[in-house]
């Protein structure tokens, strides 16, 4: 160094001050890296925080979608249950009236129609038939 070899006062405090002075600058630089390295750990963290979150969606939507999928199977499985009793119900209406004899039928047929007669000339009268006033004097 120049001032090593100069004819200075003092030159070695002027030495030792900068010495001082880039040893402070080495930590400075040294303590600046270090900020900046913890930075990036912070990030990514945070990156991989993220992407873990969304992984977790995906997992959840994923789950969903074969939750809705299992309901729907179960409800077509209903529907089709549904639709074969219905089947059977219509089988057993059947034979029930293949067993009846043509004129138990045709009884229960002029049974009905006589309740259905009966029923419409009541409503008849009754709507034909004057309405009695009560005067009050």
């Amino acid at each position: 160094m120049i001032i090593e070899a100069s004819t200075l006062q003092n030159k070695d405090q002027l030495i030792e001050a900068i010495e001082q002075e880039e040893k402070a600058q080495q930590e400075a630089k040294e303590k600046i890296e270090q900020l900046q390295m913890q930075q990036i750990a912070v990030e990514t963290q945070q990156k991989m925080s993220y992407s873990k979150s969304q992984d977790a969606l995906a997992m959840e939507r994923l789950a969903k979608v074969q939750l809705d999928k299992a309901l729907n199977a179960e409800r077509i499985q209903r529907a089709e249950e549904d639709k074969t009793a219905a089947a059977l119900n219509l089988v057993k209406a059947v034979k029930e009236i293949q067993g009846m004899d043509i004129n138990m039928l045709q009884q229960a047929v002029n049974i009905i129609q006589g309740l259905t007669a009966d029923e419409g000339r009541r409503a008849e009268e009754a709507s034909t038939k004057p309405l009695k006033q009560e005067v009050s004097i």
